[in-house]
């Protein structure tokens, strides 16, 4: 064989496999960003939580910055929440533009790797039609926590929302204790009430799961009690739980959203720090709270006895105080609360002082006497 043809096929067989190689390293190592569920059918006024997601296939990310839009009209956009967010930092507030776009901008100092929620958006159910949730790939990035502030390669998926006309089963569900699905509430007990049928007979179930669905065997209420389209819940589950209920018979399912926190967040840090030239020479506060049902939504101070003002760390201190209230709330309203000491006083001096006045004072009665 003429050696220059055999160089000339050595080199076209490397280059194949090079590039079949990083084909395929780009593939494996491409970190997903994804919406859940991927499809959604809800009759209008219906609403769903669909979590936006991140898989990062192996590789440590720290930064995100992701833009999304909601296309059609048959759907729109309550708003987005953070809470349980793997992202510990946010540099931008989550927020809903308009009622069919979004933008995060955020990050994990320490990294983060796996698969990850990010926040959560809630869509309502318009008109009947299709609407696509979907990123912006021009606007999106993630960067790898890897000292070099690269972007990691991304494949994106959106999510399908079909809304189609009520059906004749529909079951309409409200409730007293939870009248908003976007609230977060203190509490892991919950009335519901939905249209009911008195020759009818219901299954439903309470699950963390949004697809999931009632199995065709029917509930009762415990005792001699009888169905009257309503029911009340106890001991749920902190965190997005799902009331489902549908007619024995019927293909239509309803579902209702409880979103219910319970505990206290926790601090992560409250410290008091020496003036700074940053500070003008002026004690500040810096603290962090942390809570991973709902999140934490803002701090609040009390000076003494006086009225509570929201703050953000850091936070300057005055330059006299008794004591000081360190509150942080979750979305639910729970509340942590750290109180800090104001500084102590230096009498030493005036000791001193009192003392040198007393030997003055007996010094001077002594001599007073030998006169």
């Amino acid at each position: 064989m003429n050696i220059f043809k055999s160089k000339k096929l050595l080199f076209v067989s490397v280059f194949l496999l090079s590039s079949i190689y990083y084909s395929l390293s780009t593939v494996a190592y491409a970190a997903s960003l994804y919406f859940y569920p991927q499809s959604v059918t809800l009759s209008p006024g219906e609403e769903v939580l669909v979590d936006i997601r991140i898989d990062t296939a192996g590789k440590s990310i720290n930064a995100v910055e992701l833009e999304g839009a909601l296309s059609g009209v048959a759907a729109t956009m309550r708003n987005i929440d953070n809470s349980g967010s793997a992202l510990g930092i946010f540099v931008e507030a989550p927020t809903v533009k308009g009622k069919s776009a979004f933008r995060l901008v955020g990050g994990a100092p320490a990294g983060l790797s796996g698969e990850k929620l990010l926040a959560r958006i809630a869509l309502r159910a318009e008109i009947p039609g299709t609407s696509i949730l979907s990123f912006t790939p021009g606007k999106t990035r993630v960067l790898l926590a890897d000292g070099t502030g690269n972007g990691a390669s991304l494949k994106f998926l959106d999510t399908t929302i079909k809304v189609l006309s009520k059906p004749k089963d529909y079951i309409a569900i409200s409730s007293l204790s939870h009248p908003d699905q976007n609230q977060w509430y203190a509490t892991d007990k919950a009335q519901l009430q939905f249209t009911f049928d008195p020759k009818s007979s219901y299954s439903y179930l309470v699950t963390l799961d949004p697809l999931a669905e009632p199995d065709g065997t029917a509930d009762k209420p415990e005792g001699a009690a009888t169905w009257n389209g309503e029911t009340k819940l106890e001991d749920l589950p902190e965190g997005v739980s799902y009331f489902v209920v549908k007619k024995i018979g019927s293909t239509s399912v309803s579902r209702y959203r409880l979103m219910n926190d319970t505990s206290k967040p926790a601090w992560v840090e409250v410290k008091k720090n020496n003036g700074a030239p940053e500070t003008e020479g002026r004690p500040f506060l810096t603290f962090l709270a942390s809570d991973a049902i709902s999140g934490v939504e803002y701090y609040e101070m009390r000076v003494n006895a006086s009225d509570p003002v929201t703050v953000a760390s850091p936070q300057p201190l005055p330059d006299e105080y008794k004591i000081l209230s360190l509150r942080a709330y979750d979305r639910a309203g729970n509340y942590i609360e750290e109180f800090i000491p104001g500084p102590k006083k230096d009498y030493s001096i005036w000791v001193w002082v009192a003392i040198l006045f007393v030997l003055l004072v007996w010094v001077s009665g002594i001599i007073g006497e030998s006169k």
